[in-house]
C-alpha cells in the first residue's frame, strides 16, 4: 500500500511512479540513504528532471527527505566528498580519488544530496528484494548540481533556508520562456471556448430557423395545394420534412462543435511558436544534463 506521506505526490505524478518511488526509498540502506539525487529519482521512476525537482520539493516540505551537499568530480562525475555548506572557497581538494585527475572545484561542481528522514516500507510488504533495485553507486550527474536543480524548478526558498543563493541567468530565461508558453496555451484555451460557444449558438439559431422555415413552407404548400391536389401536397410535404434533417446534418459538418477539432484548428496557428519555445527550453535543459 502507499506510504501516506507520499500520497501528496499524486498532484504531480501517476500512481505507478509513486509506487516506484516508494520502493526506491524502501530499498535504501545506511550506506546510500543519504545519497539520493535528482538523477536517481529520474532513473528510478522514469520521470523528467522538472518532475523530479517538484517531487523533491514536496518530499522536503513533508519531512520525508532533507538537503545536504557534496562535491562532484568535474572530470569523471563521481561524488568525491560530502560538505557542510555550498561554500567551496575554503575547500582544499586538488585531486579526484576515483579517476586520479587533478581537478579545480567550482560552484558548478556542488551537488544537492538528499537524505531520507523517515523509514518507508516497500509498496508490497515482503517484496523488498524482488521489486526494487538497490543502487549504491556514488556516480552523480550534471543535473544533480545546485545550478542544474535551480533550472529544473527546485524551490529557491528551500535553497535559501539552507543558506544557498543561486545566481543563474538560465533560470530567469527558462521562466520567461515557460511563461510565454503558458500565455499561448491560455490564449488557445480562451479561443477554443469562445469559438465553441459561437459555433454552438450559431448552429442552434440556424437549426431553429430551418425548423421554422420548414413549418412555414409546409403551411404555405398546404394553403396552395390542399384545394387542388392533396396527394401532390403530401409528397412535397414529406420530401420537405425529409430534407430538414439532411440540411441539419450538413450544417453540423460545416459548423463544428467538437472541441478537439476546434482546438486542432486554433493550435495550428500557434504551432510553430510553441515548437520554437519548447526547443529553446530544451536547449537550456540540455546544458545541465
Amino acid at each position: 500500500m502507499f506510504y501516506s506521506r507520499l500520497s501528496m505526490l499524486n498532484e504531480i505524478i501517476e500512481d505507478n511512479k509513486i509506487k516506484k518511488l516508494q520502493n526506491y526509498f524502501a530499498s535504501l540502506n545506511q550506506n546510500n540513504n543519504d545519497k539520493i539525487t535528482l538523477s536517481k529519482i529520474v532513473n528510478e521512476i522514469d520521470c523528467s528532471e522538472d518532475e523530479a525537482a517538484l517531487i523533491l520539493n514536496k518530499c522536503i516540505v513533508n519531512g520525508i527527505v532533507g538537503l545536504s551537499f557534496g562535491i562532484r568530480c568535474p572530470e569523471c562525475g563521481m561524488l568525491i566528498k560530502k560538505i557542510e555548506s555550498n561554500d567551496v572557497s575554503q575547500l582544499s581538494l586538488n585531486e579526484c580519488y576515483s579517476c586520479g585527475e587533478c581537478i579545480e572545484v567550482s560552484e558548478m561542481d556542488i551537488v544537492a544530496l538528499f537524505y531520507l528522514k523517515v523509514d518507508i516500507p516497500p509498496f508490497e510488504l515482503g517484496q523488498r528484494e524482488k521489486t526494487v533495485k538497490i543502487n549504491t553507486d556514488n556516480q552523480v550527474a550534471l543535473c544533480d548540481t545546485l545550478k542544474a536543480l535551480s533550472v529544473f524548478g527546485f524551490d529557491e526558498n528551500i535553497f535559501k533556508s539552507n543558506g544557498v543563493i543561486i545566481h543563474n541567468n538560465d533560470v530567469e530565461i527558462k521562466k520567461e520562456l515557460l511563461n510565454k508558453q503558458r500565455a499561448i496555451e491560455i490564449e488557445i484555451d480562451k479561443k477554443v471556448f469562445s469559438k465553441y460557444i459561437t459555433n454552438r449558438n450559431l448552429l442552434i439559431i440556424l437549426l431553429l430557423s430551418l425548423l421554422v422555415l420548414g413549418i412555414i413552407v409546409c403551411f404555405k404548400l398546404y394553403d396552395v395545394m390542399s384545394q387542388k391536389n392533396a396527394q401532390i401536397y403530401n409528397i412535397i410535404a414529406f420530401g420537405g420534412m425529409a430534407i430538414c434533417p439532411i440540411l441539419a446534418f450538413l450544417l453540423k459538418l460545416v459548423i463544428t462543435i467538437d472541441k478537439n477539432v476546434i482546438r486542432e484548428d486554433i493550435y495550428s496557428k500557434y504551432k510553430y511558436k510553441i515548437i520554437d519555445l519548447k526547443q529553446q527550453i530544451e536547449e537550456i535543459n540540455n546544458k545541465y544534463r
